[in-house]
């Protein structure tokens, strides 16, 4: 089911106005401008944004995410459409807290830009002054199920570990994605992934490969590792010849002996994100209330139940424009939790500011505009 319901839409040129004033667009937008508890504050986390489309729904990922804390690393497609990224880039200029990344590419999909746009970020991120513990990195149709906080506490009990899933890949996907070189290919003026007929050579350095997301929990050291290591760096160009290296390339590293929060035995468990992929409906997940894109569901609000009792802290796709109402739901869900979470604390613990009013808790929380 589909709520039409009206509402004003925000397009590009709205955001490129309306920051012109940073700070009527931060008090309108309800960016909290505080952290919300001492705990917080003293384990910043790091993002990685990668979106190419709709400044509204990055715009509400963003702030749905966003604390003063935090340092927020966002990467625009090359491709993307100019209106899109001046209103992107005048998003950023009024959050001190949010940069662009440096070295933007053109993405093109399951191809080895997706994965060097998140390295990009990482190396950016390593260069920030804020000493962030973890990175989590996202795309534009992702959306937060869970609390900062209680992304913080689940962070604290991995104890330097990174949450990776994977498991050795399957030779099906070694035949098709990695066994030959792939490259880029022009067809019909859009940018697409061939497998040619030129072996690929070994992995280098004896790794293993793995099969895995491209959506992780990274630690700092391991991000360290990534961005600094000769093996991570060899291993990160001969996936330039792999379809999909996103999804290889994160969980090789994590499952290879001597790498910084890696674990030795492959697993499917992460508590990072959920998707309802059609292929596993309906065995394992209820039918889509939404819609189907590339295999997977872009969720509507039939789907709120479904994804309340996950228990990951994201949850991919959602589609603004297709249901926003869904979107709404999810903000009041996460504004609630981040009340019932301050508010009642009254003495000094958690919190910065004891005398805040409830209403003021409200209003620098995540708004449902």
């Amino acid at each position: 089911m589909i709520f039409k319901e009206s509402r004003k839409v925000l397009r590009d040129q709205d955001y490129i106005i309306a920051t012109n004033n940073c700070s009527g667009f931060i008090q309108s937008r309800n960016y909290p401008m505080q952290p919300f508890s001492e705990e917080e504050e003293h384990f910043p986390l790091a993002y990685i944004l990668t979106v190419h489309k709709n400044s509204e729904q990055v715009e509400r990922l963003l702030r749905a995410v966003y604390t003063p804390q935090n340092v927020y690393c966002i990467h625009v497609d090359t491709k993307a459409t100019q209106s899109f990224q001046d209103a992107i880039s005048s998003i950023v200029a009024c959050l001190p807290n949010v940069f662009l990344v440096s070295k933007a590419v053109d993405i093109v999909y399951a191809g080895y830009s997706r994965l060097q746009a998140d390295i990009n970020c990482m190396e950016d991120l390593m260069g920030a002054s804020t000493q962030w513990k973890y990175a989590v990195n996202l795309c534009g149709q992702d959306f937060p199920m869970q609390t900062n906080l209680a992304l913080v506490h689940y962070l604290k009990s991995l104890n330097g570990r990174n949450d990776i899933a994977g498991v050795i890949a399957p030779e099906k996907k070694l035949i098709d994605r990695y066994k030959f070189k792939h490259k880029v290919v022009n067809v019909g003026g859009t940018s697409q992934i061939q497998m040619t007929q030129q072996l690929n050579k070994d992995p280098p350095h004896g790794y293993k490969i793995h099969f895995g997301t491209a959506y992780n929990f990274f630690s700092r050291e391991f991000v360290d590792f990534v961005t600094s290591s000769q093996e991570a760096q060899d291993l990160l160009m001969w996936m330039q010849d792999v379809y999909s290296p996103d999804e290889y390339y994160w969980p090789t590293l994590q499952y290879s002996p001597g790498t910084p929060g890696g674990r030795t035995a492959p697993s499917w468990q992460s508590a990072v994100k959920i998707i309802k992929w059609k292929f596993f409906s309906p065995e394992k997940y209820p039918a889509c209330a939404g819609y189907y894109q590339r295999e997977i569901c872009v969720y509507g609000v039939g789907d709120l139940n479904w994804l309340f009792l996950q228990g990951n802290f994201f949850a991919n796709k959602f589609d603004l424009d297709y249901d926003h109402v869904t979107v709404r739901c999810l903000e009041q869900m996460l504004k609630g939790k981040v009340v019932e979470q301050v508010y009642p604390k009254t003495g000094s613990e958690g919190i910065l500011n004891p005398e805040k009013t409830f209403s003021i808790l409200v209003k620098q929380s995540y708004s449902t505009v």
